[in-house]
């Protein structure tokens, strides 16, 4: 069932667990998939405006679903939450400083959650999808020569990822066979926050000559 909310706004989130609760009985799940990015900007160029809007949609609203939910869990006896962070929060590209900022602030406060709600039996996990074939990005790959092969280079396994291949880590981190994790940060990204991959080294080749 839809309940259809702004997340930067406490209010509507308050209300749309209090819907949930009535309609349902209790909260024992919640995945923060809120967020992105319409600003690739650098620091100098950034508007207060553009910063606190990436700051508020990739952020605050983790916050606000959290502060929400946190008591149902605990009448629940305990609960599972999953924050949908990125690489960017650990390895930040150019031109990308709102968005980098803001996942990696959603990195820590998942391990800081993790910590604090862990006597109540709360698990507190995130996954930092890489660049995913969502609709999003397929529309950049097909209208854009220059992106057809975006994926190719991105990482390790040279491919894009599928949306269900993050999806299927949520759910693991989610369900009880993940009783065992909390403060993960699990990157679903084909190896592209790992480590540099430097083409000629594939080879062997170090550069030196005798």
């Amino acid at each position: 069932m839809a309940y259809p909310v702004d997340a930067t706004d406490q209010e509507q989130v308050n209300d749309m667990v209090a819907r949930i609760v009535a309609d349902w009985g209790g909260i024992d799940l919640l995945m923060n998939v809120v967020g992105g990015t319409k600003f690739p900007r650098r620091v100098d160029e950034m508007l207060e405006e553009e910063w606190q809007i990436t700051l508020n949609t990739n952020l605050h609203s983790v916050f606000r679903c959290v502060k929400a939910v946190l008591p149902e869990m605990r009448k629940r006896g305990g609960g599972a939450i999953v924050n949908t962070s990125s690489g960017a929060g650990l390895l930040p590209s150019n031109r990308n400083v709102g968005y980098a900022a803001a996942k990696g602030a959603v990195n820590n406060l998942t391990k800081a959650m993790a910590m604090d709600y862990a006597k109540d039996r709360v698990r507190v996990n995130a996954i930092l999808p890489g660049m995913m074939l969502s609709p999003r990005v397929k529309g950049w790959m097909e209208s854009n020569d220059d992106f057809a092969n975006m994926g190719d280079g991105i990482c390790p396994l040279g491919r894009a990822g599928e949306p269900h291949e993050a999806a299927r880590a949520a759910v693991f981190l989610l369900s009880d066979d993940a009783s065992y994790i909390t403060g993960a940060l699990l990157p679903v990204d084909g190896g592209a926050v790992a480590g540099q991959y430097i083409e000629f080294m594939e080879s062997g080749d170090t550069g030196q000559r005798v």
